[in-house]
């Protein structure tokens, strides 16, 4: 029977059977442990799984509760059937738009200014200028790109159906700026140039979108003159990512 000294023990030595049960000992240390590393990535991944499904769960439960809102709400509020279905087409559109905006960033902080475009880009089809935008480079949160999405649909609808864009000359400008008193981002819509408004006798469901609760106790502020239309909301600073 060969011998195999061993560099470790000296002048141990040890016969060909227990040289090959050591490494096959070894072999089966090795694929045990393998085996458990195995089992604790697909653990991990099965529970990543689940937090997943959950999170798309509440996603598109939250998604369904909004269309669902806004569909039945254009409707009671519309005067026709042809109405309705232009309020509630624009109003998709605007929440597609946000949650392409959310899936792009990975539903994380979204630049301002992207929402902003985002949500003037089918109004301003033909490139006219109408629109003046000053806009510091911050992100907001993913909360409140949908809010914000809906808020200016109804503001570019309105402007188009009744104010500064119903006008050749008409212009809305959109202006943030930071607040230090307040710690907030104040957004403002400024129609010039178009007909003279007043305010609604009744309130919309497009008016209650625009004044909505949008950032916790924070309202937008709607102001009908001469001028045009003048929307002002506080975004508070923990809706900022800077």
């Amino acid at each position: 029977m060969v011998e195999h000294s061993l560099r470790s023990t000296g002048s141990a030595k040890i016969s060909d059977e227990e040289f090959r049960l050591k490494f096959e000992n070894a072999d089966l240390r090795r694929l045990l442990i393998e085996a458990g590393l195995h089992s604790a990535e697909q653990d991990v991944a099965a529970k990543l799984h689940t937090l997943l499904m959950e999170e798309l769960y509440h996603r598109v439960q939250n998604t369904l509760a909004v269309t669902q809102a806004i569909a039945s709400q254009s409707i009671s509020s519309a005067q026709s059937l042809e109405e309705a279905g232009d309020a509630i087409r624009h109003r998709l559109t605007a929440l597609s738009s946000a949650h392409r905006l959310l899936l792009e960033t990975s539903w994380g902080p979204t630049p301002l200014i992207s929402i902003v475009k985002a949500a003037i880009e089918p109004f301003d089809v033909q490139d006219h200028g109408r629109f003046t935008i000053q806009i510091p480079d911050v992100d907001v949160t993913a909360l409140a790109v949908q809010p914000l999405a809906l808020m200016l649909n109804e503001l570019c609808t309105n402007a188009t159906k009744y104010g500064a864009l119903s006008s050749a000359t008409g212009t809305v400008s959109i202006v943030a700026e930071g607040d230090t008193t307040q710690q907030s981002l104040r957004l403002v819509w400024k129609e010039q140039g178009g007909p003279a408004v007043k305010a609604p006798t009744r309130r919309s469901f497009g008016s209650r979108l625009i004044e909505q609760s949008l950032f916790r106790d924070e309202r937008a502020k709607l102001a009908f003159g001469p001028s045009g239309v003048v929307c002002t909301v506080q975004v508070p600073i923990a809706s900022i990512e800077k």
